[in-house]
């Protein structure tokens, strides 16, 4: 359900973190939830933080950023059907038969580069 949520969002041209706080009476600076939020069951909800599907989907992040940039070892194809929303809440990521390995040298630089990024510093990478 996660991910069909966020395939109609596309398909109908929906970028809900682009819409702007005013309108969807969000105020904590925080992008609002993908549609059908409420559909968001609750044991799900609260593991990713009280924040519906938009927090399962920074949890994705999250894991893939650690996955990366600290244990140097990531799954290299992250499509929509090698991601599985259980139950019980809990992410799983199949199919690990592609994944990419990174040294300490190049994980420092790709966190210089997203360091970077984030703080729109464009001289710092």
């Amino acid at each position: 359900k996660l991910l069909d949520s966020f395939n109609d969002a596309r398909k109908h041209g929906v970028n809900p973190a682009a819409a702007p706080a005013t309108e969807t009476g969000q105020s904590d600076g925080h992008p609002p939830p993908v549609p059908n939020a409420s559909l968001c069951p609750p044991e799900v909800d609260r593991l990713h933080g009280d924040r519906g599907w938009y927090g399962v989907m920074e949890t994705v992040h999250q894991v893939w950023g650690r996955l990366t940039l600290i244990d140097g070892c990531f799954h290299t194809d992250p499509h929509p059907g090698n991601l599985l929303l259980l139950t019980n809440g809990k992410l799983g990521i199949l199919d690990w038969g592609q994944r990419a390995y990174l040294r300490r040298p190049q994980r420092l630089q790709l966190a210089r580069i997203v360091i970077a990024l984030a703080s729109e510093d464009y001289e710092l990478a």
